[in-house]
């Protein structure tokens, strides 16, 4: 309950500090470049030093440096560079851009204390001052363009004068651009799935106008889409959250036509919903193992593992499960991995895990342990494996073959072009030599020294090969956060928890996904396992799942030489016999020719 109070009262606080600060004119898109002309200019009841003060767009934020300071209510936040002679406001840098520089389509521009309570915000979306030398200035509440060119920093805004001319003088239009707007709920406390009931108050409210409202946490994060109304009808968000408390704003931005201008207004209402929160403590059970009938499964087949997991406050994102024998402590599969994020969830999941092919005959069959490990935690679930899938086994003759065979890595299936957002697949190819070894593999996505795939060994692999024996393995990744254009692909090759790695990189272009209309679907959990083998011989292999169960297929854009040499040798040979054949024919003919000539003469 004390703590209740007092975040009400840092609310009530921040209230005070935003009605005397007032984000007062935007220069987002000058005539030209950009570098060294935009600024904000903030307007203050009191005169107050700003230094250390936080501004922010919506990519990043900047802490205020006083370059100037004046004493008036006037205060302007430049970027470096920035020309303020003869300015007569206090003159703050934010460094070399303002946020991440000033979007000129649209952007949302905060401004906090150093203790990052926020006090003042605006947002625009370039319907007005864009690129044409004048500045957005606000009046009676409302975003208008500048009068002047270059707008007026450190100075009484003008765009009411520029509105007035542009009407021919008549009160009425002048009038209709002068509204109040406003956003308000039944109440500012709710309980968790509580209805929280949305107004709106436009004064006067004109003929022809449309409101965009919405609702995010204190982080940005949405949690109700922008939808756009054209009335003040009453509408409804039921909140729905895992947490004690949590804090939302409903947001909401006016347009309407005034003057030949499209006018839009914003407007703000914080409300806190109480809640109950969930379990910090984790937990994990295997629920179901899918087996044969005979309640076994054979050496070189992949094990189904349906898996519950609660992920509580855990740091750790990691879940790995795997098949071993208890007293020798070997391995008999492959270590297959989940990477889990989200914390206060629960996850019902599949993984499969690849059981190695015991063509040496190291292993016996039994009964072995099915092991289900992460936050902490294990669970054991006893399996019977006994016998093998001959075809993944290399004949005996071969053998012979491969006794001076040395370890070989190649992608033989990659993708030279990635859709940001969306998974994609790297086959590599590892053939050992006569000896037993542990290799790990993982790949990323960077450029210059960030990886745009996530951490860099996130979806790590790790798989043990018998002398000269051979394996596929499959690699997903995906890219997030990177503008299009070109990076580089890196798997990376570890042998036997060796210090150095071997390296395979190749070119990729990242593009932009293209836009679709949100369907609400959760994209679930990526599982980062490698199910295929080269060796085998009858050319089944398993592939990766979604979510839904269904097969993810995708078009391999890269091919390596030596499997395209493979592809091509049957034509080799047909084409071979049939000039064998051609040739035969030949010189069947001439010979029958010649016996008949003899015989004439």
């Amino acid at each position: 309950m004390k703590m209740i109070i007092i975040y009400i009262i840092m609310l009530m606080l921040a209230v005070e500090l935003s009605s005397a600060i007032t984000i007062n004119e935007i220069m987002y898109n000058p005539t030209g470049d950009d570098n060294n002309k935009e600024f904000i200019e903030i307007f203050m009841d009191s005169p107050e030093n700003l230094t250390a003060w936080i501004i922010a767009d919506s990519a990043s934020n900047d802490s205020l440096n006083l370059l100037y300071y004046s004493g008036s209510g006037y205060a302007i936040i430049v970027e470096d560079g920035f020309d303020f002679t003869g300015i007569n406001a206090s003159v703050y840098s934010a460094g070399a851009t303002i946020g991440n520089n000033l979007d000129n389509t649209a952007d949302s521009i905060l401004l906090y204390t150093p203790d990052f309570t926020m006090v003042a915000s605006a947002q625009y979306n370039g319907t007005i001052a864009n690129g044409n030398g004048k500045s957005m200035e606000l009046i009676g509440g409302a975003w208008l363009e500048s009068a002047e060119t270059g707008g007026t920093p450190g100075r009484q805004n003008t765009a009411a004068q520029s509105i007035a001319n542009e009407s021919n003088g008549t009160q009425g239009d002048q009038t209709m651009c002068n509204v109040s707007f406003s956003v308000a709920t039944d109440k500012n406390l709710y309980n968790n799935s509580e209805k929280v009931e949305i107004g709106f108050s436009i004064d006067p409210e004109p003929d022809d106008f449309a409101i965009e409202y919405w609702i995010e946490d204190l982080a940005g994060n949405i949690a109700k889409a922008k939808y756009n109304t054209t009335n003040t009808g009453q509408k409804s968000w039921t909140p729905s959250i895992d947490e004690e408390d949590k804090s939302f704003f409903v947001k909401a931005n006016l347009y309407m036509n005034c003057s030949r201008e499209e006018i839009m207004q914003y407007s703000e209402k914080l409300i806190t919903v109480k809640g109950s929160p969930k379990p910090s403590q984790s937990s994990i059970s295997i629920k179901e193992v899918y087996i044969g009938e005979d309640e076994s499964i054979e050496f070189g087949k992949p094990l189904r593992v349906r898996l519950d997991i609660y992920k509580g406050d855990e740091a750790s994102s990691t879940v790995e499960a795997w098949i071993e024998d208890l007293d020798s402590s070997d391995k008999i599969s492959e270590i297959s991995k989940l990477t889990l994020y989200d914390k206060f969830r629960e996850y019902d999941l599949t993984l499969p895990v690849q059981i190695k092919n015991n063509c040496n005959r190291k292993y016996s069959d039994g009964s072995y342990t099915l092991i289900a490990e992460g936050f902490n935690m294990t669970q054991k679930r006893e399996v019977r494996v006994e016998g093998i899938v001959s075809s993944m086994c290399p004949e005996t003759a071969e053998t012979s073959e491969t006794e001076n065979q040395k370890i070989s890595y190649d992608i033989i299936a990659s993708n030279e072009s990635i859709i940001s957002g969306e998974a994609f697949t790297t086959e590599i190819s590892i053939s050992n030599d006569g000896e037993q070894h542990e290799f790990a593999l993982w790949s990323y996505v960077y450029r210059g020294s960030k990886s745009y795939s996530g951490e860099r060994e996130g979806n790590e692999v790790t798989i043990d090969l018998g002398p000269y024996e051979a394996r596929t393995v499959e690699l997903n990744n995906t890219v997030e956060d990177a503008e299009p254009g070109d990076y580089k692909l890196k798997v990376k090759i570890q042998k036997d928890g060796q210090k150095t790695t071997s390296d395979i990189t190749r070119d990729v272009v990242v593009s932009a996904p293209a836009i679709q209309e949100d369907n609400g679907i959760d994209p679930g959990v990526i599982a980062l396992v490698s199910l295929n083998s080269s060796n085998n011989s009858s050319g089944s292999s398993t592939n990766s799942s979604g979510k839904d169960g269904k097969e993810v297929t995708g078009n391999i854009v890269y091919v390596s030489a030596s499997r395209k040499s493979k592809g091509m040798a049957p034509y080799f040979i047909i084409a071979s016999i049939a000039i064998i054949t051609t040739i035969l024919i030949i010189k069947y003919k001439w010979r029958n020719t010649k016996g008949k000539t003899t015989q004439k003469l």
